[in-house]
């Protein structure tokens, strides 16, 4: 440890230079880009010596180097060298030159207090970073720079014969951040130097020492002072006493005085004694003590002793380094003694930069002349020191002003794949001007070589104020640092600082603002840091940024999460006020309208948090745009919130994580990988950008930076992360003299890429996609209305509007297009579509998010979605076997229904799989098809191939139209066992069934987990051996520590925590647990301040049981505690301690955790006991368990039929002690609702079904019930089969393609003649069947005729019937009129399926249409054929053209009306006769000839026929008929409004229908909100109505653009209301 003083002189000049250079404009144009150097290292004060082989060795070829021209650089200034053999200008193998090199220097460092005011300034002999000092070689330019030679000659002696050499004693072991008076002073988390902050060679408690050893062989022989430098800063202080602290140093055997310090004064001084007491012939020891008072427990950080010892002139190994350091510089002669004058003499005078070549000796004695200010640095031998690293390095070009950069990439070497990765990114995404820059090259050009983190600001400086413009915008770190990059500490682990960090708490903003001299790193450019330390971090960071920003809208971007922690009531409430703050003001209103997933930890009333760390990890595993928390926290969690961020499962979904809190963003932690670290080095896991804290958070300043954040994201939209946190930080900019306010500025950095963009979308983002809707019936029937309701997501910004089209398609064809408009469109909303697929065909339904491109920054590759409707009749749908049926023969008929084909010529096929997988991919697997399907069913007939009574066989159908799949249908299940049916046959015969054996009786079996669905599911599942109640992981922890902050000790049970924390609870805390379900029973906490504590421990372990966890930790810190007594302590251990006797008393620093039950052995128990001592201090406890849970209660469902006679029940079960297997049987009726029909059968062997009528109910749930006993119960009971026993229905199936009609053209009451083919698929005969003959629809009212078949109609048979009825008046489309046939069962008979009960067929209609000159009216509104009307209206009928001059008095013939077939006169008296009008008819305006009659008739229920015969005056006879629809119920018909949307005004429409007109009707108008605006009377007609609105309120008020809702109410003996309709005002 010789290292001399005089070094450490030239290295603070050095040095001062330096740090001169950081403050003002800076040249580094001291470098040639892409030249080759000689770069070499040193960490040692010394002559180097360079020669031709080493330029070799690395890499250099010296053939064409000039050695004239050769130069030696270091901090950018040229440094003399001697060059042997340069004369010539050839670099020969003999040639070489020699260097004075020196180490690189801690220096002068300053030290600050918390307003960064400067305390004082010490000389460091050690850097932060790095001891390496580079130099650097050049040549082929101009001659270098030389030593001179000094051939002077004096004999004027130098005036003494001793020098003084600087030896250092310093051990970097231990780190500490500063003073600090006490836990609540907070004073050292700033980020530059603070007082007393740094390494340390120990932390000395009192009487102990730190000693060393050295030697001094050229010890002056003359007595003189010798220096003892010492450095030391106490850790702790008390008032009470006065210069608490003292050190005191032994040289050999020498005690020199003690000095003492007061408080947390520094010692920083210097003793002095003599030479005498040290040895030249031995080793001589210097030991430092610390002592403190003797009444006060003191401790000092003790840092380094200088030693300043008196040299003769004189050889040691041959060399000499004397540094005189004289103001004066006349000319001495020296003479050095130990001079061998046979080897080379290398004399150099390195502050004078001369080489001494002017000497002489006498015996062994050097004789030369120097100045008297020398440093002297001679060798008496063959220079062979080398650098210990010589490499050839060339430097790219970052000074030139033509380069240009957005995004500047600045990596570690060992990420160069990953940097060229992000690079490509950022340039194809995002267009930026990318450069990548290693920090190797950073160091060299901007800090000369030298690691030390100013080279990175210099930089970044650089290119932001020279580069050519737009400015640099983005800077992003790619590599870890680390606060121990020398690894001074044996227990650094993560060391390497690849990239560098600045300060401790570190802060990145140092190297984002350039305002050189200040402390306020207020970011001039936008950084971020990934910390990756492996390559592997490195791949996952990066990757992971590529897949978030190029991941489409989803809806987690709505979504952000706000986590509070804290402590105690009084902190959760003020965090939660905090967070809500923001929420209302930024997150839901709009632009924002995000969704706020609030997990508030609350223990306001109880110790006890639920699920706090639960929530928190689904809510993040299910996706959140943006993660908050707020609470106290230390870099290793967040609470007890989240302790491991590699728990999370949200892979690709990586939210942006704000942690307004202590130390979270630390990232440079040398003994760790720290919280946010943990958060963004997961692949595909995690988050992507982590704004976190690397000190402590202040509240006030940290909640206004979250403030801000918010406001960018919400109100200027910002986006990318880096620009988010410079908009948070510019909150604070106002009190930057604030030292709270610089720290939150400077700690507070990004871990993530500044330039990653935040994916919430700056525009409405809509979207719609396969899971975003749901039809009323997912396998629908022809004619039947379906309903699609679409759940359309707005992943973006608040949209006032978002049309929505939806088009059905048929067969590709466009039929109808429907506009939908959503207003005040925030996240998620819903819209109808009601259609009806009237005709066999491919429909698809085709939606269109903002089909008129509203909003054109919206992506629209999200906004269509096109669902295929399948219809049940274009399937070919299984049918038997049926599902979970056990076949009692080895062969099998796999039979489906055929799908109905529109027409014959309509190629289908049919395709049957079977196998013993539902993946359809063993060896057994067979296929059937059948090219030409035609018939009712089609059937494969085939083996079993396994006949065994444990495989299931699954098997499935597809049906193919020419060429179009309908798809695979769900797979059936059927299995092969003989003796099942084998039971039943014996049964039978020994009479105890009777059972007929054409009964068509199956047997169902359940007995493997592929025959149940997880949705049949509840607290259940199939194990091993069968159904039981699920188990689920119990997960039980305990920690011991403290009772408050990141000491807080906690109990865990599954999640659910415990908390001792906020300086509640200390002591002895115990909790009891159910072993069965992990349901917490009681937690107790006792303080043990007294001899009564030991017997309520007692009591309370008295109510524990063997089926009772016993979890306890200690929590400290109480006062006056007592132990607990030998009887409490030997309760303790009956639950299987065995550390319990180990502790004295609770409350104190001793940790305990102890999980356990009542007689457990010791492999059941988990437990932990840490001693506090000196030594090892406090250290904290942790005991976990691992079981399993068992639900107390489940179900699982069981659904058979339809049925046509129930029979009976059984099942196998396992039963185990208070545990129980019961099965509900509940009947579901025809409208598909449910009864309880058995409750908790539990006999297993047979469960009589028979007398359930199966018409009423042809579908049951068999419901099997498990519970255990919550107080005793230990394991659940098992099902192990399911057995029922039923005959299945009949199955009707119409041949639509057998229709014949007797004829292809009718009018309305003709004769037809319709015969139809029908047969019986099903499992039972039927009595016969009835068919129906409806029009235009299967409806009641449009009922034409009934026909009962009698004939029986056996399984696999069919009948033709034919039916007759008379052709009703309807109205034709497009000539024709379609007429529906429907079959059902006679009697009370079930079918599987009533979608082939029915079959269409069309005709030509031929209508005798009304004469243009013939106009009805019913009660004075128009009607037309088909109109509903009143029961009782009177009737007005104008004919227009009847001759005026013939009298209907006198000629009869004139006019005939009949109505239903039935004459009425025009003679007589009385309201039934048709009467006559004198009042003449105009006609299209113009006065007319013709008259009116009216009529008040009475009309019957359903369609009434109103005929009208008459001459006009040409004498032709005109026919005009009518069809007038009479209903006894009142409801209303095609209700809607026109135009929609309305812009000034609109019309309301509606068909009434009833006996007569309602005496109320009113349309009533609501705004969206529900807020009735308008009312609007009308005099209703029964039949059609029409309204007009204006578009004003009741104010008269015109209502503004929106959606608004309107309904019909109707009153009469009832009140009616409509559903309620939307219209939309755009004006």
């Amino acid at each position: 440890m010789n290292i001399r003083l005089s070094v450490k002189l030239f290295s603070v000049i050095a040095f001062l230079f330096l740090v001169a250079g950081t403050c003002m404009s800076q040249s580094y144009n001291w470098i040639i880009p892409n030249k080759a150097y000689l770069k070499l290292s040193v960490v040692e004060d010394a002559v180097y010596r360079i020669n031709r082989t080493d330029f070799s060795n690395a890499g250099i070829n010296t053939a064409t180097i000039d050695p004239r021209t050769v130069k030696v650089f270091n901090k950018g200034q040229q440094i003399p060298i001697y060059f042997e053999g340069e004369s010539d200008g050839v670099f020969d193998n003999a040639d070489y030159f020699d260097f004075f090199g020196t180490r690189t220097y801690g220096g002068n460092t300053k030290y600050y207090n918390q307003d960064n005011g400067l305390v004082y300034t010490k000389d460091e002999y050690n850097t932060l970073y790095s001891d390496t000092n580079v130099y650097w070689v050049e040549w082929g330019v101009s001659n270098g720079l030389r030593f001179a030679n000094a051939t002077f000659s004096t004999t004027n002696p130098y005036s003494l014969q001793y020098y003084y050499d600087n030896l250092q004693f310093e051990r970097d072991k231990v780190y500490t951040q500063g003073e600090r008076a006490d836990a609540n002073d907070f004073r050292y988390f700033n980020n530059e130097n603070f007082q007393g902050e740094g390494w340390y060679w120990t932390l000395m408690t009192t009487s102990q020492f730190v000693s060393d050893t050295f030697s001094v062989k050229t010890l002056t022989s003359q007595v003189q002072n010798a220096r003892i430098k010492l450095f030391a800063y106490p850790s702790n202080r008390t008032f009470s006493i006065n210069n608490e602290h003292s050190i005191q140093v032994q040289v050999n055997s020498t005690f020199l005085p003690q000095v003492f310090t007061n408080d947390l004064k520094r010692i920083d001084t210097v003793q002095t004694f003599l030479s005498s007491v040290l040895s030249s012939t031995s080793v001589n020891t210097v030991r430092v003590f610390y002592f403190s008072n003797a009444s006060f427990n003191g401790n000092m950080y003790f840092d380094m002793f200088q030693m300043q010892v008196p040299k003769a002139f004189k050889f040691n190994a041959n060399t000499i380094s004397a540094n005189l350091a004289n103001a004066d510089t006349t000319s001495k002669q020296f003479r050095i003694s130990g001079y061998v004058p046979g080897n080379q003499t290398n004399i150099y005078d390195v502050v004078n930069n001369v080489r001494i070549a002017n000497y002489s000796s006498s015996s062994d004695t050097l004789i030369l002349t120097a100045k008297s200010n020398a440093r002297l640095e001679i060798v008496n031998k063959a220079i062979t020191k080398k650098p210990f690293k010589m490499i050839q390095r060339q430097v790219p070009d970052l000074v030139s002003s033509s380069n240009g950069a957005d995004y500047m990439i600045v990596y570690h070497s060992k990420f160069v794949q990953q940097a060229f990765q992000l690079q490509n990114h950022r340039e194809t995404y995002d267009d930026f001007r990318v450069v990548k820059a290693e920090i190797r090259d950073i160091y060299d050009i901007f800090n000369y070589g030298i690691e030390n983190p100013v080279a990175l600001r210099n930089f970044l400086k650089y290119a932001y104020d020279n580069w050519t413009l737009p400015k640099l915008k983005y800077a992003v770190l790619l590599g870890r640092g680390s606060t121990d990059p020398k690894k001074n500490s044996t227990s650094s682990v993560y060391y390497q600082n690849l990239l560098p960090t600045y300060g401790n708490p570190t802060t990145d903003a140092y190297f984002a603002n350039f305002n050189y001299g200040s402390f306020f790193y207020y970011p001039q450019i936008h950084i971020g840091r990934l910390p990756a330390y492996t390559s592997g971090d490195a791949d996952a960071m990066v990757e992971n940024i590529i897949t978030y920003e190029t991941n489409p809208p989803d809806s987690w971007f709505k979504a952000n999460t706000f986590i509070v922690g804290g402590g105690t009531s009084n902190d959760q409430k003020t965090f939660q006020d905090i967070d809500t703050a923001i929420i209302n003001q930024y997150v839901i209103p709009p632009p924002l309208a995000g969704e706020d997933h609030k997990i508030f930890r609350n223990d306001t009333t109880t110790t006890v948090t639920f699920n706090y760390k639960d929530s928190i990890r689904r809510d993040i595993n299910n996706g959140t745009a943006i993660v908050n928390f707020l609470g106290h926290a230390g870099y290793e969690n967040w609470e007890d919130g989240m302790q491991d961020p590699g728990t999370l499962a949200n892979y690709g979904k990586f939210p942006f994580v704000m942690s307004m809190t202590c130390y979270t963003g630390k990232n440079a932690d040398p003994q760790k990988r720290t919280f946010g670290e943990e958060f963004v080095n997961m692949l595909d896991r995690g988050s992507v950008g982590f704004i976190g804290c690397s000190g402590w958070g202040w509240l006030t300043s940290q909640t206004r930076m979250h403030d801000g954040m918010y406001s960018g994201i919400a109100k200027d939209t910002l986006r990318r992360f880096g620009e988010i946190m410079k908009r948070g930080k510019s909150e604070l900019v106002v009190d930057s003299s604030s030292s709270t306010v610089i720290h939150t500025v400077n700690s507070y950095g990004l871990l993530g890429d500044p330039a990653c963009k935040l994916q919430i979308p700056t525009v409405p983002e809509f979207a719609v996609a396969e899971s975003y809707y749901k039809l009323s019936n997912t396998f629908p029937e022809v004619n039947q209305p379906l309903t699609m309701t679409l759940y359309p997501k707005n992943f973006g910004l608040f949209s006032d509007s978002c049309k929505i089209r939806f088009t059905l398609k048929r067969n590709n064809v466009t039929q109808t297009n429907k506009d939908t408009i959503i207003r005040a469109f925030r996240f998620s909303d819903s819209v109808r579509f009601t259609f009806k697929p009237d005709s066999l065909a491919d429909y698809t339904l085709q939606v269109v998010l903002d089909p008129d491109n509203w909003n054109p920054r919206e992506l629209k590759t999200n906004n269509f979605l096109t669902v295929s409707i399948p219809l049940k009749e274009i399937s070919f749908v299984p049918l038997k076997p049926v599902n979970n049926s056990v076949l009692s023969s080895d062969t099998v008929e796999l039979t489906g229904l055929n799908p109905l084909k529109n027409n014959p010529q309509q190629t289908v096929k049919v395709i049957v799989e079977m196998d013993t997988t539902l993946s359809f991919s063993s060896p057994v697997k067979k296929t059937f098809q059948n090219n030409n399907a035609t018939g009712a069913v089609t059937k494969f007939k085939t083996t079993v191939p396994v006949l065994n009574p444990d495989v299931i066989y699954f098997w499935r159908t597809n049906a193919i139209i020419n060429s179009d799949s309908s798809g695979w249908t769900t797979p059936l299940t059927f299995s092969y066992n003989p003796s099942l049916y084998t039971n039943e046959l014996a049964s039978r015969n020994s009479g105890t069934q009777s059972l007929l054996p054409d009964t068509g009786q199956v047997v169902f079996f359940k007995a493997d987990d592929r025959q149940f669905s997880v949705i049949d599911y509840f607290n259940t599942g199939f194990g091993p051996d069968g159904i039981l109640l699920n188990q689920y992981p119990l997960s039980l922890a305990v920690r011991s520590m403290g009772s408050s902050g990141a000491e807080a000790s906690f109990f865990s049970v599954n999640y659910q925590n415990i908390n001792i924390d906020g300086g509640r609870s200390p002591g002895l805390s115990m909790l009891k647990v159910k072993r069965l379900n992990g349901t917490i029973l009681q937690y107790k906490n006792f303080s043990t301040t007294s001899g009564q504590s030991s017997d309520s421990v007692i009591n309370f372990l008295n109510t524990f049981d063997s089926t009772h966890y016993l979890m306890a930790l200690n929590a400290s810190y109480v006062a006056g505690t007592v132990p607990l007594n030998a009887t409490a302590k030997a309760k303790i251990r009956s639950f299987g301690s065995t550390k319990i006797d180990s502790f004295s008393v609770f409350g104190w620093f001793d940790t305990w955790s102890f999980i356990g039950y009542l007689g457990a052995q010791q492999s059941a128990v988990s437990e932990m006991f840490r001693k506090y001592t000196g030594s090892t201090g406090w250290v904290e406890s942790n005991s976990s368990k691992t079981s399993t849970y068992t639900k107390t209660f489940g179900t699982v469902d069981n659904y058979f039929g339809p049925a046509q006679k129930w029979n009976d029940l059984s099942w196998g079960q396992t039963l185990y002690p208070q545990s129980s297997v019961l099965f509900d049987v509940i009947g579901i009726d025809r409208n598909g609702a449910s009864t309880l029909l058995l409750a908790n059968q539990s006999t297993n062997q047979s469960v009589g079904l028979g007398n359930i009528d199966a018409y009423q109910y042809p579908t049951l749930n068999l419901q099997a019930k498990f519970a255990i006993d919550t107080l005793t119960g230990f394991q659940s009971s098992l099902l192990n089969s399911l057995k029922v026993k039923y005959t299945p229905s009949a199955e009707i199936v119409a041949d639509k393609h057998s229709i014949v009609r007797s004829d292809t053209s009718f009018k309305a009451g003709d004769e037809m003649k319709v015969t139809i083919s029908f047969s019986n698929a099903g499992f039972v005969n039927l009595p016969g069947a009835i068919t129906r003959i409806y029009k235009s629809s299967v409806s009641s009212q449009n009922l034409i005729s009934t026909d009962t078949v009698h004939r029986e109609l056996k399984v696999d048979s069919s009948i033709t019937t034919t039916h007759k009825f008379k052709v009703p008046y309807l109205k034709p489309v497009s000539g024709k009129a379609t007429f529906y046939v429907e079959i059902i069962p006679k009697g009370n008979f079930n079918e599987s399926y009533t979608y082939n009960n029915n079959a269409s067929f069309s005709v030509n209609l031929n209508v005798v249409t009304g004469s243009p000159l013939v106009e009805l009216y019913s009660d004075g509104r128009p009607v037309r054929s088909g109109d509903y009307v009143s029961a009782n209206p009177e009737l007005r009928i104008d004919l227009k053209d009847l001759d005026p001059r013939i009298s209907l008095f006198s000629d009869t013939t004139q006019v005939a009306v009949s109505l239903n077939d039935t004459y009425i006169p025009y003679f007589g008296k009385g309201d039934k006769m048709l009467r006559s009008s004198e009042d003449k008819v105009d006609i299209d305006g113009q006065p007319g000839t013709g008259k009116s009659f009216y009529y008040n008739a009475k009309l019957l229920t359903g369609e009434n026929k109103l005929k009208i015969v008459y001459r006009n005056e040409a004498g032709e006879e005109n026919l005009s008929e009518y069809s007038l629809i009479v209903s006894d119920e009142m409801f209303v018909k095609d209700f809607y409004n026109f135009p929609n949307p309305m812009k000034n005004e609109t019309s309301f429409m509606f068909n009434l229908t009833g006996a007569d007109s309602p005496r109320n009707c009113k349309i009533r108008i609501f705004t969206s909100a529900g807020r009735l605006i308008k009312e609007i009377d009308h005099a209703a007609n029964v039949g059609f109505n029409q309204v007009y609105w204006d578009g004003r309120d009741e104010d008269g008020d015109v209502i503004a653009n929106g959606v608004y809702l309107y309904k019909l109410v109707t009153e009469d003996d009832t009140k009616k209301e409509t559903a309620t309709q939307k219209l939309v005002v755009l004006r």
